[in-house]
């Protein structure tokens, strides 16, 4: 029988994906301690009231997250409570999205459970958290860099077309 490649030693991404799989159910575990609803988007939550009020479009660049996945979360978050949309005055197409005071809420009383996961995280690791955190945002920024640069080369063949 043909040897398997091991690819998860050879490409980091792969790793990551399945990192992120695993501290989100981490996350969710203590979610749950504190008797919250880990089915909330939490990480979209965050985002929302960080950049809010922010428009559809400014989101799903920020998130990456595909505008029909972001369409569906976002309305979750709307029935929810979390999440309102306001009317955007300057383009009656459009509409601003923030968190509501229940969203504030829910995101305060969710802060201990990201503590407590990155704590336990932190005591099995060799690494501090905020090592951590550099090394994804650095991560995050040059993946935004390359979509950008796809982004920018699609618009100028497009003209040239």
């Amino acid at each position: 029988m043909a040897k398997r490649r091991q690819y998860f030693k050879d490409y980091v991404l792969l790793e990551l994906a399945v990192a992120n799989a695993f501290a989100s159910q981490a996350f969710d575990r203590e979610l749950v301690r504190l008797g919250l609803n880990p089915a909330t988007q939490v990480g979209l939550l965050a985002l929302i009231h960080q950049d809010g009020p922010i428009t559809p479009t400014g989101l799903e660049q920020r998130s990456a997250f595909p505008s029909t996945t972001l369409r569906e979360r976002v309305q979750g978050l709307i029935e929810a409570g979390l999440v309102e949309r306001i009317p955007n005055e300057a383009d009656r197409r459009s509409h601003f999205l923030d968190t509501t005071p229940a969203g504030d809420d829910f995101l305060r009383a969710a802060m201990p459970a990201a503590r407590a996961a990155e704590q336990a995280l932190g005591e099995r690791t060799e690494t501090s958290m905020d090592e951590y955190r550099r090394l994804l945002v650095r991560l995050r920024e040059a993946c935004q860099e390359i979509l950008a640069e796809d982004a920018a080369a699609e618009l100028r063949r497009t003209a040239s077309a």
